[in-house]
């Protein structure tokens, strides 16, 4: 429910007993390793705060950091609140930065063969998330000569949730209303099936994914 995704904000019911759980398990099971992940806003409720107090109060060494696959070398910027907690010793180090991946080196072999798609206008006017993409080629932030990615949605009024090759894609939504293409210089546009999803996930290709794209993004 903190997600940018979310169009509800906030805590609610289950999230608190959640909280009430993880509270409990700290406190009476005391495993050695505590490690929870949720999206960067967590970090800032008082849901986190609970579990933090807990965490200090059974006697961990704990810390709150957010950290961002592209960091480390992944192909797709997703960022995420990780609290890790240990009982004895010291916390693990975290990793070093690495440059990030190339999303399109990752897909290039499966562009081909990926579905047609278009973007659907109302009205007869622009579609809004070309509007965004051919104003950011207007401002030089984006490239339409290179391989575009865009995951659908906006990153602010002018700015599409889109990027060119060559480095991470955005992040990939849970949503399957937005949906994730790829616009290649040719004028070509393909949807992102699931095994692309899989992916930029950073998943092998011997891991299972669903054919159908609503069941691939849950």
């Amino acid at each position: 429910n903190f997600s940018k995704a979310k169009t509800m904000r906030g805590a609610d019911e289950a999230d608190r007993q959640t909280v009430e759980q993880l509270v409990d398990v700290i406190t009476i099971a005391q495993p050695p390793i505590v490690t929870i992940e949720n999206v960067p806003a967590y970090a800032q409720t008082e849901l986190a705060t609970a579990i933090t107090d807990a965490l200090t109060a059974a006697g961990y060494k704990h810390e709150t950091v957010v950290m961002d696959s592209a960091d480390l070398g992944g192909i797709q910027q997703r960022k995420r609140m990780l609290i890790r907690g240990v009982l004895e010793g010291e916390l693990p180090t975290r990793p070093e930065k690495q440059p990030a991946g190339d999303w399109y080196a990752a897909l290039e072999d499966l562009i081909d063969d990926a579905p047609a798609s278009e973007f659907r206008s109302k009205d007869g006017k622009e579609n809004w998330e070309l509007k965004r993409i051919r104003e950011m080629a207007e401002r030089g932030s984006i490239d339409p000569t290179l391989p575009i990615i865009t995951m659908g949605g906006s990153a602010g009024h002018s700015v599409a949730n889109a990027r060119n090759s060559g480095g991470p894609a955005p992040t990939l939504k849970a949503t399957s209303k937005e949906v994730a293409r790829i616009i290649m210089p040719d004028g070509r546009v393909k949807r992102v099936t699931p095994r692309m999803m899989a992916r930029l996930m950073g998943l092998p290709d011997s891991y299972k994914v669903p054919d159908k794209i609503g069941r691939a993004h849950v």
